[in-house]
């Protein structure tokens, strides 16, 4: 079972950075992470979306949103985001094997998709 609590303080101490330092891309990112971790998907989401206002090539956060979006159930919208992989991963490495099914285990409804819904190759 996930400790939501373990996420809350490094949640507030992010938040206090991105308001001293709004221009911060990595702190606006990991508070997403701690947001997305605590189940705010919502706010988690609004991070990723600042992180990439200040830096749009910060490919990371670019994923995390993706992932969040889909967690969050708007599938349109998470899955372009999903192709980002395709430019994290170098070329001669394979492609992350459904992460978004690893990421989700507290959310089994989402793992039981049909298989038709993942990419036969896993890209």
């Amino acid at each position: 079972m996930l400790n939501v609590e373990r996420f809350n303080e490094p949640a507030e101490t992010l938040t206090q950075t991105v308001e001293l330092c709004p221009r911060h891309t990595s702190a606006w990112a990991n508070r997403g992470m701690a947001l997305k971790e605590a189940g705010a998907l919502a706010d988690a989401i609004d991070s990723f979306e600042h992180a990439l206002e200040v830096d749009g090539g910060k490919t990371n956060a670019r994923w995390d949103l993706a992932i969040t979006q889909l967690m969050d159930g708007d599938w349109r919208t998470g899955q372009c985001g999903y192709e980002v992989r395709r430019t994290i991963v170098p070329a001669d490495q394979p492609l992350p094997d459904h992460p978004v099914r690893a990421s989700l285990p507290s959310l089994p409804h989402l793992i039981d998709l049909p298989e038709s819904f993942w990419p036969k190759d896993g890209r």
